[in-house]
This record gives structure tokens, sequence and C-alpha cells, in this order.
């Protein structure tokens, strides 16, 4: 009798983080209501990154541990998404 091969079995990796990129103003209104739901002072809920919202961003990067996330990014977002309660 032949022997058969043995095909191996793929492992399922982890899924990888998404990329970080620039939110869209939808998203941006997203990141104020969040921040807004967090106790943060981020002014009008607009989508629009004014001094308010730029100042919320760092201090909340600043507590999440994320070195260097200033800029309203995708991974700030889903930071403030994790952290919602």
């Amino acid at each position: 009798g032949a022997t058969k091969a043995v095909t191996p079995v793929a492992v399922a990796k982890p899924p990888a983080p998404p990329p970080d990129r620039p939110l869209t103003r939808d998203e941006v209104r997203e990141l104020q209501q969040l921040f807004k739901k967090q106790g943060f002072n981020v002014g009008p809920v607009d989508g629009l990154v004014g001094p308010r919202t730029r100042l919320v961003m760092q201090t909340f990067a600043k507590k999440a541990g994320l070195v260097g996330s200033t800029e309203p990014t995708l991974h700030l977002l889903e930071a403030a998404r994790a952290r919602k309660n």
C-alpha cells in the first residue's frame, strides 16, 4: 500500500491590526462623541478637529498609553471605542 501524504493544517493567525490612517469627518465626529461620553469637553461635535478636540486627543492618548497618537487616526478611534465605558 502506498502511503498518503499528510496535508498540513493551516493555523489561523490573529487578524492584523487595521492600517493606521487619518479619520474621515464622520469618524472624527464619532471620536468626538465617544470623548464627550467619557466626560471630555471637545467643543462642538462637528467632525472638525479644533483646538479642544486636539487637546482631548492628546490627553486621551497619554492616559491610554498611546505614544505619539495625537493625530485623529484609526488607532486613536479604536482605542476610544475600546474604552467607551
